[in-house]
Formats: structure tokens, C-alpha cells, sequence
């Protein structure tokens, strides 16, 4: 869908790029690098055109239509892309209806299963396998941090990563593309969690079936913008609209997790949704209010107990007379802000080694990329193992006992709790709510969910040269149908994740068979490995999720908008504003009325 144009500029007129003078300049090379291009950052497309095609320019700028900048730079040819197709074409593509194979480019499966068994084909399967173990070991700490975002139990985050990833394995049209829960739409499903059930925190049955619902709806609404072949169609929603409302979301995410980072107690803490609490403001009025309060005794209460000398009263707690304000359990900000800040260096290591054609080719390099991407699984372990410590030293209070502590601290202590083990997670979504209403609230987490699906993949397939096999319309399909299948599943809506997707690619799987044993890996440690999950902390948690919401926050498009276009700067600025303080659904909705009035 997209026609490339050249004018020169000479003598102060504008001739075609149509001339028989000019086309030396409609090459291949040049159409393939702008299919190939970030649209947030066109510098490399000019740097290469500039070095490869045009010489001796004196004075020329290059228009990027889609995101509506203009840059200078030393070449004489104007670059229009245009992304606009015919009416004919427009029409045709709106009543197509486009046909699914069951396996979509199955080759990789042929190939394995018949050969040739020779050097390469025992390589491939290596990397492949190695990539899905990589991955697996980094999900699994993600899905049990994004499933506290989504106000669920946590296990619930790894079921979103059986079935919904072995469908796109079969269906979806990237390669790479490590589809499962992601940060924006646990945020976005644990809005309409709470909207639908205010005491999600005790009644986790009707919750799930909240969430199944809600992956239920953007399952079928995408399924139905797939058949109507709106794939390409999707894709146009304004980026600095899209860029401000990441941002925005993820500032949402980190105030969400401030109550399990300080292991508040008080389990009246209010969150975005709750009823009185429908916007941001109304949250961080509460915490203003609140945040410095504590725990008060009566007069008579006797002194606590003192492990070193002997004396208190070791019963003080059940004495302990409340007052309707928070108490800040050192334990869980220790073990929180102590995971976080060795990964925020990690994630500032990455941010200031980045990959490189000459890096790629280092296996120092690659081992650096495996190792920080399994920084959270070793913060997991490590924070897990030294809340066993304190919850079974003698001086301390025991979780799942009955025994008495003299320790607040220790006893209020957040963990996991126990995880019932095993693959019993099939189940028919109760229609316990509403569906009319859940399905036109499922709106704009189906759209959020695609574009990011859509994008990572887009993005991996132009560093792959493999935008050919890409397909907007399939990926509707496959996203779809993940979803259709997450529901029965007791899961909740998925896509695709940037940061697991680039992992994949950078430990250079080439096929999907690296989704398949990322998936065995998820299925071995819900069937085996559960029994570990009771003591993790879920604080830790809290710092996983605050280490990795700095990706979505996208401080490079503010500025690129202020230097070159203060419409699109204004829109990203008042769209994270309106997230931030409202809540999502409103900033959404300003957002795309303010980009549709500049337009």
C-alpha cells in the first residue's frame, strides 16, 4: 500500500520523479529501506540514502508523512511517502474477506519433521530451543507481576502463556513474536477487574470470570476486524496519541504498585476503579492524605516484646488498637527497593550498550543480553529465599500457621501464598456480568492490544528484511483467536511483549518452535514447580514491574515532537496528563479528539 515519489529540485522548479532523467533514483534499495524504517526515528533511512544513492547534494529536506515531520539535510531529492491507497482499492479491501489456512507458513514444521538431519538443521533446532528456554525463564516472572496488575491471582498470568501462545504459534505470521500478558493490558483488564468486582482481593472466582470475559470480548472483536480485512486500517491511529497514552500508563502502573512495595497492611488502600475512586487524582488525594500516618497504642497497651532482652509482652499484636491510617512494613520496602535498583542498573547498562551490527556478532554480547533478561528470575529466587528466612526463624511468625508473632513486620510480610498445582486451568467463562457492557469496555483494550502486537512484530520483521511475510490482517486473526482461547482458559487478554519478543529475536530464534518450549516451559513449572511460588514476596514483584514500566515511557518521541512538531508535542503532553490524572479510558478518548482536531 505504499507509493514512493522522487522530485528534484534544480533551478528553483520541481520536476517528477517520472522523468526519464530521474530514474536513476526509483531503485529497490531505496523502497526497501523505507519499508525497513522506524517511523519515530527516520534518521537512518536519510543517513543511508544520503551514503548510498545520492552524492554531491547541496540542499534538500526529507517529508515523512505518516508522523508529519520535516528534517533538513544535505541532499538534493524530496522522499514523499505516501501511504495513501486508491478508492478502488480502499473498497475492495473493506468487503475482502480474507481466508485462514489452519497452519500459517508451515515450512519450519515440514523442514524439522523430514530434514535434511544434517549440521544446520541440528544448529537451528539449538537456537530455537535455547531461545524458548531464555524466554520461558524471563516470563515466568513477568506473568506472575503483570497478573497483580490485572488484580488477579498470580498464576493466572502464567496461563496466559499455554494456550494463547501455542494458537499464535500455529496462526500468527511473525516468527518472533512472544505472545502472553503484557504490562498496558494487565493495567487496562485490572481497571475493568475492579469496575465490575470492588473486593476482587476475597472474591477471586467471580474476578477470573471478569477476566475471562473481558478476553472473551477483545478475542471476538478482533476476530471480526480480521474477517473484514481492517488490519492495515488499525494501524493508522495517531502515534503521539499512542505514545502518550504508553506513557501515561505506565506512570499508572508504578502508582498501583506503591501498596505492595511498602507492604501497606490496611487493606482499605483505594485503587483507581473502586467505587469513589474513579479517577487518578481521587487515589493520590488519599495517599497525600494518609501517607504519613501510623499505628497507635492505648495507654495501657504494655511495651512489645524484645527478642535480645526478654521483655514485652508478646501478645502486643492482638492488643494492637487501629486507627485508620497505614503502617510501612520494612521488610517489603527492603526487599523491593533492594531488586530494584540492581535492576534499574542492568536496565541502564542496556540502555547504554545497545545492539550494534558489530556487538551482534560478540558472544560476550549475547551472553550480556541473557543474563540481564534473566535478572528478574534471579531477583525472584533471592527475594523468595530470604522471605523463607524470616518467616522461619524462631523469632518470627510463620504464614501458614496459627502461632503468634512478636514481629509486626514479619507478620505482615505479603507473600504468594500457596498455588494449587497442575494444568486444571480449562474452564467456560461464566457470563456472571453483563457481555453488552464488558464488550463495549473490551473496545479499547482490543485496539491497544493489536497495535502493540502489530508494532513488535512490524518492527523485528524490518530488522529481519521480513516485512513481505508480515501480514496485518493475519496477525488480527491470530491475536483474536489467542484471546478467544485465554478465556477458556482462565487466563486474561494477551499480545504481544516487546521486551520477550526482542529476546527471542536477539538469541536468534528463526522459527516458532521457540514458542512451543517456552510454552513447555511455562506447563513444567505450573505442574512441578508451583510449590516454590508460596514464598515469594510481593514486593519483589512490585520492583519487576517498576523496572520494566521505564520501557513504555517514551521520553525520545516528546522530544523529537517538541524539536519538529508542536501539535503532535501537545497531543503526546496532554494525553499522558489526562491518563495520569483521569484514568485511561479518558485520556484515550482526549487524546484521539485532540489529534483528530489538529488533523
Amino acid at each position: 500500500i505504499m507509493s514512493i515519489k522522487f522530485d528534484t529540485y534544480s533551478n528553483d522548479t520541481v520536476t517528477s520523479g517520472n522523468d526519464t532523467n530521474n530514474n536513476e533514483f526509483e531503485d529497490k534499495a531505496v523502497q526497501q529501506t523505507v519499508r525497513n524504517s522506524d517511523y519515530w526515528n527516520p534518521k537512518p533511512i536519510i543517513n543511508e540514502i544520503k551514503d548510498s544513492l545520492i552524492k554531491g547534494a547541496k540542499d534538500t529536506k526529507i517529508y515523512w508523512l505518516e508522523v508529519g515531520y520535516e528534517f533538513t539535510t544535505p541532499m538534493k531529492e524530496v522522499l514523499k511517502v505516501d501511504y495513501v491507497k486508491s478508492t478502488y482499492e480502499t473498497i475492495i479491501s473493506f468487503i475482502h474477506i480474507p481466508y485462514y489456512p489452519a497452519f500459517h507458513r508451515p515450512g519450519w514444521l515440514i523442514r524439522y519433521a523430514v530434514g535434511p538431519f544434517n549440521e544446520a538443521w541440528a544448529e537451528s533446532i539449538f537456537i530455537d530451543v535455547w531461545a524458548g528456554i531464555t524466554v520461558g525463564l524471563t516470563l515466568i516472572p513477568q506473568g506472575l507481576s503483570y497478573a497483580q496488575l490485572a488484580n488477579l491471582p498470580q498464576i493466572c498470568g502464567l496461563y496466559c502463556a499455554v494456550l494463547p501462545s501455542a494458537c499464535y504459534t500455529f496462526f500468527g505470521s511473525s516468527m518472533q513474536l512472544a505472545v502472553g500478558p503484557v504490562a498496558i493490558v494487565s493495567l487496562l483488564t485490572g481497571e475493568l477487574v475492579i469496575k465490575y468486582v470492588p473486593n476482587y482481593a476475597t472474591d477471586t472466582e467471580s474476578a477470573i470470570n471478569c477476566a475471562a470475559q473481558v478476553a472473551l470480548a477483545v478475542g471476538s472483536v478482533l476476530t471480526v476486524l480480521s474477517v473484514l480485512n481492517l488490519g492495515n486500517f488499525i494501524r493508522y491511529i495517531s502515534l503521539p496519541v499512542m505514545s502518550g497514552f504508553t506513557s501515561g500508563a505506565a506512570c499508572v502502573i508504578g502508582l498501583n504498585q506503591v501498596k505492595s512495595a511498602f507492604g501497606f497492611t490496611y487493606s482499605g488502600v483505594p485503587q483507581q476503579g473502586q467505587p469513589g475512586y474513579d479517577y487518578n487524582y481521587q487515589v493520590m488525594r488519599w495517599f497525600r492524605i494518609h501517607f504519613n500516618d501510623r499505628y497507635h497504642y492505648t495507654a495501657n497497651q504494655l511495651a512489645p516484646y524484645n527478642s535480645i532482652t526478654k521483655t514485652g509482652n508478646k501478645k502486643y499484636l492482638q492488643n494492637r488498637v487501629y486507627e485508620g491510617n497505614l503502617y510501612r512494613n520494612k521488610y517489603a520496602a527492603a526487599i523491593c527497593f533492594g531488586v530494584y535498583f540492581p535492576l534499574m542498573i542492568v536496565q541502564l547498562l542496556k540502555w547504554g550498550f545497545k545492539e550494534t551490527e558489530k556487538r551482534k556478532k560478540s558472544v560476550v554480547f549475547k551472553f550480556w543480553s541473557i543474563f540481564a533478561a534473566l535478572c528478574p528470575f534471579i531477583a525472584i529466587i533471592i527475594a523468595a529465599n530470604q522471605a523463607w528466612q524470616i518467616h522461619h526463624n524462631d523469632n518470627y511468625f510463620h504464614p501458614f500457621t496459627t502461632t503468634v508473632s512478636h514481629d509486626y513486620d514479619a507478620y505482615t510480610l505479603k507473600v504468594v501464598g500457596k498455588v494449587a498445582s497442575g494444568l486444571n486451568f480449562l474452564r467456560t467463562p461464566k457470563m456472571e456480568f453483563p457481555f453488552g457492557k464488558i464488550l463495549a469496555d473490551s473496545i479499547a483494550v482490543a485496539l491497544i492490544a493489536y497495535m502493540e502486537s502489530y508494532s513488535v512484530s512490524r518492527r523485528i520483521a524490518a530488522k529481519r528484511g521480513e516485512l513481505h511475510l508480515l501480514n496485518a490482517s493475519q496477525e488480527l486473526w491470530a491475536n483474536g483467536v489467542a484471546n478467544l482461547l485465554a478465556s477458556v482458559s482462565s487466563a486474561y487478554p494477551v499480545c504481544g511483549s516487546f521486551s520477550r519478543s526482542s529476546l527471542n529475536d536477539a538469541c536468534g530464534a528463526k522459527t516458532p518452535l521457540s514458542k512451543i518450549t517456552t510454552m513447555v516451559v511455562v506447563v513444567i513449572s505450573l505442574k512441578s514447580l508451583t510449590g516454590t511460588f508460596q514464598y515469594i514476596p510481593q514486593a519483589v514483584l512490585a520492583a519487576i514491574i517498576f523496572a520494566a514500566v521505564w520501557n513504555l515511557i517514551s521520553l525520545s518521541d516528546v522530544i523529537l515532537a517538541f524539536k519538529h512538531n508542536k501539535k503532535d508535542f501537545f497531543t503526546i503532553l496532554l494525553t499522558w496528563i489526562i491518563v495520569l490524572t483521569f484514568n485511561t479510558e479518558v485520556g484515550l478518548a482526549v487524546g484521539l479528539c485532540v489529534s483528530g482536531a489538529w488533523f
